[in-house]
């Protein structure tokens, strides 16, 4: 039996797919986890009044914010949200308008991004509050 030209080079074809297909060279290396880094952001809160802070996460993982200290006594009641900055405003993704000292939020990062926290009053502070926030992220 005889092969025709067109169905010697298909078969050489079909045969060299399998080793192709395998080679290593074309895998992408392991990403290396990014070492998290602990921010801290200190300021006064006025009643009915807010503040936005920034940071840039440097890789996937998880981003978190706390407060350390609130007021003299770490008692008052003030809320705390997160989001992403695309560097005119803060898209909030999640809040906690009852956060209190020791209490953090966070989220699951996929990817390097700026990202923003927000500290505000949620429910009428009778008057300015002094707070240590620490956010850390990758």
């Amino acid at each position: 039996m005889r092969l025709s030209p067109i169905a010697v080079v298909a078969l050489v074809a079909l045969v060299s797919l399998p080793s192709t297909g395998c080679q290593s060279e074309n895998l992408e290396p392991p990403l290396t986890p990014t070492e998290p880094t602990t921010e801290t952001f200190s300021g006064t809160l006025p009643p009915n009044g807010a503040s936005t802070l920034l940071f840039t996460a440097l890789g996937s993982g998880t981003v978190s914010a706390v407060y350390t200290a609130l007021g003299e006594d770490n008692t008052p009641v003030v809320g705390l949200a997160m989001g992403t900055w695309n560097g005119v405003a803060c898209t909030l993704v999640m809040a906690n308008d009852n956060a209190i000292v020791g209490i953090p939020i966070s989220a699951q990062l996929s990817a390097a991004a700026n990202l923003c926290v927000r500290v505000y009053d949620a429910r009428g502070l009778a008057a300015a509050v002094a707070y240590t926030l620490q956010v850390t992220h990758p």
